[in-house]
């Protein structure tokens, strides 16, 4: 853009109009306002091709404005929580979430059965808080009530964007509870991953070592493809689709793994799928799509507490720290962090034998 341009100011807090020239020195309208909230708010105005039309495009946004701001607007809609919760699981979780089912699960057993018959609008801060308070009472953790709370704010938010009748989202930041007062840092010992193998199904137990080598996440397993293990180049790919973070990512195959996949994988026939099981009924060989049930029957089976499948990659990079690998690897190269920071937590936390041994070994005077 060049540094010319024409401005028109329609009051003191109201809006204004100005126009920039592209390098081509065509007009570019824009518009100016502040929003309910006394934000500034700024436009292009595409289609104008005067200043007229800006103007009609500037008055529209500021009685937008006032409607919302006085509920006097009459495109908004009103809808029950419940309602919206239907339209919000299938016209966007279910598309656009890789954490639909658990957005489903959260809805169905603790938000509905609060919030259900209520309407959006209706909803205060304060019918939050007695939901905080109904939850903790229960024992419900902090962190589980922090994903309640993250699903309805985010729910709240997409109404909102979809012309429904709702205030400012009763939600608030300061109400999710800090979550480093509560970080799990479980780490499976050697023995009681003995113990695990051990009363771990047939096609459970590979996902068990799988995870330990591998540091990858459930849907990652699961959702592995035989054309993603590259033994040649010692390399496997997280395709988008599986990938927490939405993104394509390359982690590579140690020796340990290398070993456990060759064995693995033959013994798995031409499956795509890296992790299968056999239908007890049919006989026929299927992907796995949950083993949350197995996995915690094992657990119990073998005696281990307080311990979840995602526990296995806080226990992989504990593991690989131990043994002196560099945290920036286990941070990038394992782990896939978008900060070193967020790594910290899964390797800091060594065993006290560990720890032990460490100090033993450290010469803290002179002789």
């Amino acid at each position: 853009m060049s540094k010319k341009k024409q401005r028109w100011n329609y009051g003191h807090g109201f809006g204004g109009i100005y126009i920039r020239q592209t390098s081509k020195g065509d007009d570019k309208y824009y518009i100016w306002f502040y929003d309910e909230h006394r934000e500034r708010q700024r436009r292009v105005v595409k289609e104008a091709v005067n200043k007229g039309q800006a103007e009609m495009v500037l008055y529209s946004e500021i009685q937008g404005v006032f409607d919302r701001k006085y509920g006097n607007a009459k495109t908004e809609k009103r809808i029950t929580f419940v309602d919206f919760s239907r339209e919000y699981l299938e016209t966007y979780a279910r598309i656009k979430k890789k954490s639909f089912e658990s957005d489903e699960r959260y809805l169905t057993n603790h938000l509905l059965p609060y919030f259900g018959q209520m309407d959006i609008s209706e909803i205060t801060p304060l019918h939050i808080q007695g939901f905080i308070k109904k939850k903790l009472d229960a024992g419900i953790q902090k962190n589980s009530v922090n994903r309640y709370l993250q699903v309805m704010r985010s729910m709240l938010n997409i109404a909102k964007e979809n012309g429904y009748k709702i205030g400012d989202n009763p939600v608030r930041q300061k109400d999710l509870f800090d979550e480093s007062e509560f970080r799990r840092l479980r780490v499976l010992s050697r023995k009681e991953e003995k113990g695990l193998l051990k009363e771990a199904s047939a096609h459970l137990k590979p996902i068990i070592k799988y995870a330990l080598l591998s540091g990858c996440r459930l849907q990652e397993i699961l959702g592995l493809q035989r054309g993603d293990v590259d033994l040649s180049k010692d390399v496997i790919t997280i395709q988008p689709e599986i990938n927490k973070s939405g993104r394509l990512d390359v982690i590579p195959i140690h020796s340990e793994l290398k070993k456990f996949l060759v064995d693995h994988l033959s013994k798995n026939g031409k499956n795509d799928n890296v992790f299968t099981h056999t239908d007890s009924a049919t006989r026929e060989v299927k992907p796995l799509r949950n083993i949350y049930r197995g996995f915690h029957g094992a657990c119990k089976r073998a005696g281990i507490k307080d311990f979840q499948f995602r526990d296995l990659r806080t226990t992989a990079a504990t593991r690989w720290h131990e043994k002196g690998i560099d945290p920036l690897v286990i941070s990038r190269a394992v782990l896939r962090h978008s900060s070193f920071k967020m790594s910290e937590q899964f390797y800091i936390r060594s065993s006290v034998e560990h720890m032990k041994d460490a100090l033993n070994k450290t010469k803290l005077t002179h002789n």
